[in-house]
């Protein structure tokens, strides 16, 4: 079976982390770290069989297609790559709140110009992506995320 490279885009690492802060003041750490640790294994999961999940045609062209898992209240967006064998999850959303409300990032090739404004199509995963850490360890800052790894995706870098 074929695996997938899966990367967290930037948008999506910190909309994860909007929902654990969120959680952790409003209910309790032990709720945000396990709703955290949920939508992470989910996402984890999409190295393989990606194509399972539903496409959102809301927000889906003909040339950029994405999928979305639904793991409790959260919709977990994401795109295939599949000449590159990657997955990126590009937004993390309550199933309340409209996809197609928020912005979803595009590549920066599909950025538009000024004097351009609409997307060009993508070919490719060039997006702004920070490979979002994903699985729990100690934090030094407590309203961020602990840093996290899951093997064959890269922690990020932290500031």
């Amino acid at each position: 079976m074929v695996e997938y490279k899966v990367t967290i885009d930037e948008q999506a690492g910190e909309s994860l982390q909007q929902i654990y802060n969120y959680l952790k003041e409003n209910a309790s750490e032990q709720t945000a770290k396990k709703v955290r640790d949920g939508i992470l294994d989910a996402i984890e999961g999409l190295a393989k069989m990606p194509h399972r999940h539903a496409k959102v045609l809301r927000i889906s062209t003909e040339h950029k297609v994405y999928r979305r898992i639904l793991k409790w209240s959260y919709k977990i967006i994401y795109r295939i790559f599949e000449d590159e064998l990657e997955v990126i999850v590009v937004e993390i959303v309550h199933a309340k709140q409209d996809p197609s409300t928020k912005p979803i990032p595009s590549p920066p090739s599909a950025l538009p110009t000024p004097a351009a404004p609409s997307p060009q199509p993508s070919s490719g995963p060039e997006t702004n992506t920070s490979h979002f850490p994903l699985s729990p360890a100690a934090s030094p800052e407590p309203d961020r995320l602990p840093e996290c790894s899951l093997p064959g995706i890269p922690a990020a870098p932290r500031d």
